[in-house]
């Protein structure tokens, strides 16, 4: 049962992996773990998808399926989008869009859809963290990718 997301997800790793199946290292660098935490996981058998043991004794190879570890990186528990998996798409769709990691206040209202007023109104608020550059009433205002992908996220997920 993999929806379009983890297939998504699966073929940006096959392009970067070049392969169907995956290490023990490949896997926790994607999960954001260190490689004995999987370990760990693997031990008690919980929070881990299927692997494959590559022999029987100590230190063996472990090899994951690319579409089992795209799966548990796009799903949560609920079967819902992970948090962080929003946020990677937001992010990448934001980098593709404007090929920077730092958009002024006209682009990012254009891509809310809202106006630069109400772009005021959410620095007024705090809603998302900005940079001003200056300290004039006119002075240029810059906004992360990050940080809007990151507040956009959390958005969807009180939704």
């Amino acid at each position: 049962m993999h929806s379009k997301t983890s297939e998504k997800i699966a073929k940006q790793l096959l392009q970067q992996y070049n392969s169907l199946l995956v290490t023990k290292p490949i896997v926790a660098f994607e999960l954001g773990i260190e490689e004995c935490t999987v370990n760990t996981y693997m031990g008690k058998g919980i929070g881990i998808f299927p692997y494959v043991k590559m022999g029987q004794e100590k230190g063996s190879k472990v090899l994951f399926n690319i579409h089992d570890l795209a799966y548990f990186l796009a799903t949560d528990t609920s079967g819902n989008l992970t948090l962080e998996v929003r946020e990677k798409y937001i992010y990448d769709f934001l980098f593709t869009k404007y090929s920077r990691r730092i958009i002024g206040k006209k682009e990012f209202a254009s891509f809310l859809d809202v106006s630069t007023n109400t772009i005021g109104e959410y620095m007024k608020n705090n809603i998302i963290p900005f940079t001003k550059h200056g300290k004039s009433r006119n002075a240029r205002v810059t906004f992360s990718i990050m940080d809007i992908a990151k507040n956009l996220s959390n958005v969807i997920e009180t939704m």
